[in-house]
């Protein structure tokens, strides 16, 4: 092991946890949003690759990150479009319309890539997001680079999170989208359209992991088969873990944000662990937490149901 101060290492792990933790915040924050208008949306691993490619893609055409981000954007409309068709017009068992969206999204991103891209002699890198520090707050010792010297999509993430719990909470927008998940009945009977409430909310939170996905395509600068890696699933417990509030999926962001920050930061301080066991560690983590808040866990009334008008 490295001689490098054990504070180092834990400085390490919360600057690197905080980009891990933006990518589960901003998809558990659209599925949030999905479910708690009663739709359960399985595809966010397959909508998350098409935006990590879409993003790469548009990145590399227009030379900017920017376009990368509005590439992923358009990836997860494109797929939640589709979803949100057959689960909420089609009345198709949820789980199953998410499951085939999740496969078509990874099958189509890795063909598309493997077409364009996978056959090139030299690795395409494309223009990657750059930090914006904070002035003043990011020259504090210590703490300075660790929070305030980060991408404009870190700070935007964590500002989103009371943003969309006062208008959930607090507005008769969100109180609509809170009703047509407990009793989508009820709600169509005093004038609420559920199915154009759950549509708005699926296609948010399909926008949501595609931004995730391209944000990830580009912190690195480039897309490779397999680059979610299980972190659509993880953000799918997230948004369970945190009952549907967008608070704790906060909480529950930056919980496995730092565990995914454990890996490489013992790597930059040359401790010796097998990276196999430190890429399931999340995964693990999951597989907990799901077990002790199974019991507890409380969805809306009408969460996983297809509506349809008498």
């Amino acid at each position: 092991m490295s001689n490098l101060p054990l504070s180092i290492f834990f400085a390490d792990v919360i600057t690197i946890g905080i980009g891990y933790t933006t990518i589960f915040l901003l998809a558990s924050l659209g599925e949030i949003y999905a479910e708690k208008s009663g739709v359960l949306n399985l595809s966010l691993e397959g909508i998350m690759s098409m935006g990590a490619f879409f993003g790469y893609s548009f990145a590399i055409l227009f030379n900017n990150p920017y376009f990368g981000l509005l590439g992923g954007i358009l990836a997860g409309l494109l797929l939640g479009i589709i979803f949100a068709y057959i689960s909420i017009t089609l009345g198709v068992n949820q789980v199953l319309a998410g499951l085939s969206i999740w496969l078509v999204g990874i099958g189509i991103s890795d063909f598309l890539y493997t077409l364009t891209f996978g056959r090139s002699m030299f690795l395409l890198t494309a223009p990657t997001l750059k930090n914006v520090p904070i002035p003043y707050l990011s020259d504090l010792p210590v703490i300075g680079k660790m929070f305030f010297d980060h991408t404009i999509i870190d700070y935007t993430a964590y500002i989103l999170v009371p943003v969309l719990w006062y208008f959930l909470y607090k507005t008769k927008t969100g109180l609509k989208i809170i009703s047509v998940g407990e009793n989508p009945r009820a709600a169509d009977s005093v004038g609420i359209n559920v199915n154009k409430v759950r549509y708005a909310t699926v296609l948010f939170g399909s926008i949501m992991s595609g931004l995730s996905g391209s944000y990830i395509a580009l912190t690195v600068g480039l897309y490779q088969v397999g680059i979610i890696a299980g972190r659509g699933w993880i953000s799918i417990g997230i948004a369970a873990f945190s009952g549907l509030n967008p608070a704790y999926g906060l909480l529950g962001s930056l919980l496995f944000g730092l565990i995914s920050a454990l890996g490489p930061s013992f790597m930059i301080i040359g401790y010796k662990i097998p990276y196999e066991f430190l890429d399931i560690t999340p995964f693990l983590a999951l597989i907990v937490v799901v077990m002790l808040i199974s019991k507890r866990m409380r969805m809306p009334s009408g969460h996983g149901q297809p509506y349809k008008r008498e």
